[in-house]
C-alpha cells in the first residue's frame, strides 16, 4: 500500500514538473515572439518619459490576476483600465496614454480526453482558447501584434511585460 502511495507521489511530482517545463518553453517562445522585430512593440515605444501604458482588465478574477501580477515586471508608468473607459476624459490625452495593452482571442482548440475505463467515467472534452496579445498605439491608430498565440497566457503576459519594459529601458528619452 505504502508502495502504490509513493509511486503515485512521484507520478505527481513528475506531471508538475514537466507541467512546469511546458511553461517555460512557452514563455521563451513568447519572449521571441513579442519584440519589435516581430511587430509586437512599437518603434516609438518607451520614448518619452511621460507616457503612461493602458493595460486592459477584463473583469474576470482568473485573467485580471495574470496581468496584474504580469504588470510587475514593467517599471514604466501604467494604469489599469477596463474598455470602456479608454475613450473617456480622463484619458484623452493620446501622447501621455499613448499605448494600450489588450488581448484579442485567438484560435480556440477542443481537446478530447479518453475515459477512464476504471472509474467507468465516459469520454469528455474541454475547449482551449487561446490568446493573443499586442499594444495599439491610440496616437497613430495601429495595432502591434506578432501573431503568436498562447494557452500560457499568465507565462506570455510576464514574457511580454518584461520585453517591454526592455524596450522602455533601453529607448533614449526625450
Amino acid at each position: 500500500m505504502k508502495l502504490n502511495q509513493s509511486l503515485i507521489l512521484i507520478l505527481l511530482l513528475a506531471f508538475a514538473l514537466s507541467l512546469n517545463s511546458c511553461g517555460a518553453i512557452a514563455k521563451g517562445h513568447a519572449k521571441n515572439h513579442f519584440t519589435e522585430k516581430e511587430h509586437a512593440i512599437p518603434p516609438e515605444f518607451g520614448k518619452f518619459d511621460n507616457q503612461v501604458l493602458l493595460i486592459v482588465l477584463k473583469k474576470r478574477s482568473s485573467y485580471d490576476k495574470y496581468v496584474k501580477s504580469a504588470a510587475k515586471r514593467y517599471l514604466g508608468k501604467y494604469e489599469f483600465i477596463t474598455y470602456d473607459k479608454i475613450e473617456s476624459e480622463k484619458y484623452k490625452d493620446k501622447t501621455i496614454y499613448r499605448y494600450v495593452f489588450d488581448y484579442d482571442e485567438g484560435t480556440s482548440r477542443t481537446v478530447y480526453y479518453s475515459g477512464n475505463s476504471q472509474f467507468h467515467a465516459p469520454p469528455s472534452s474541454n475547449i482551449i482558447t487561446f490568446k493573443q496579445f499586442y499594444v495599439r498605439d491610440r496616437f497613430t491608430d495601429k495595432q502591434y501584434k506578432s501573431g503568436y498565440e498562447s494557452a500560457y497566457f499568465g507565462k506570455a503576459l510576464k514574457a511580454y511585460m518584461e520585453n517591454l519594459e526592455l524596450k522602455r529601458s533601453s529607448t533614449i528619452k526625450i
